[in-house]
């Protein structure tokens, strides 16, 4: 100790103490930033959490009504129709039952004046009623144009009742009577419809489809009910078609929407 009664403290010593002050003012600052980012993220876990319905707000929902056919405006149209057959798979996506169609140019239609191809054959549960009844199956008829990208679709309500099928069996592709009218020519064994499985569509047997009972059935419409679900899909419906109960309730039972 000296004279004046001060202490001499090593440089070294100094050199410790302001390492010690900085890392002490670091070591705070990095806390405050990760509680902030906490805070922050504990936020956008709020914002981003996606809400839930209410259960009560269910019975307020309101379902679609089906569509009436006869409260729909009539139209004529000016048909041509050149189909053959269709070999393809029928598939099943839960909300259909349908054969893609492979001759796109070979099945065509002529509507008033416009060329559409045969692209797929539907068979859906139905949205629509008939006087006031409502109608389980309708079978779809879609036809498109490539250029325009305007659908037509030639929709049948159909009506179950109990047929006998073997006639129906014998409309092959090698055998096409030119006189005979009907959808029951189609599908004509449970064992042809594939089930759905989630969740994409499930695909059954390969069939062959003769169409010209389906083009017969069509040319004899006089006049359709029109429905236009918007600027390029148009709905010509038919009055209901007869078809098979066995068929048309086991389709029913495979399809979930």
């Amino acid at each position: 100790m000296n004279k004046n009664n001060t202490v001499n403290i090593q440089p070294n010593v100094i050199i410790l103490i302001g390492l010690a002050i900085i890392f002490f003012i670091v070591f705070s600052m990095i806390k405050r930033e990760d509680k902030k980012e906490l805070s922050l993220n504990k936020e956008s876990k709020k914002e981003t959490k996606e809400k839930m319905m209410d259960l009560s707000l269910l019975s307020d929902l309101k379902v679609p009504e089906k569509e009436e056919i006869t409260k729909l405006p009539k139209t004529k149209k000016e048909i041509f129709l050149k189909y053959g057959n269709n070999n393809n798979y029928i598939l099943n996506d839960g909300r259909k039952i349908y054969q893609n169609c492979t001759r796109y140019l070979e099945n065509t239609a002529i509507i008033d004046g416009y060329r559409f191809g045969l692209a797929r054959l539907e068979w859906h549960k139905s949205v629509l009623s008939w006087n006031g009844n409502k109608i389980g199956l309708e079978l779809h008829v879609v036809h498109s144009d490539v250029e325009s990208q305007d659908t037509v679709i030639f929709v049948f309500p159909l009506s179950l009742v109990d047929m006998r099928k073997e006639f129906f069996t014998d409309l092959s592709y090698y055998n096409m009577p030119t006189d005979v009218a009907t959808l029951n020519s189609l599908l004509t064994r449970t064992d042809q419809i594939p089930s759905y499985y989630c969740c994409t569509p499930n695909r059954g047997a390969m069939v062959n489809f003769n169409l010209c009972p389906v083009a017969n059935l069509i040319l004899l419409q006089k006049e359709f009910y029109e429905f236009k679900m918007n600027n390029k899909i148009t709905w010509l419906i038919a009055p209901p078609q007869p078809y098979d109960r066995t068929i048309g309730l086991n389709i029913r039972s495979k399809l979930v929407g």
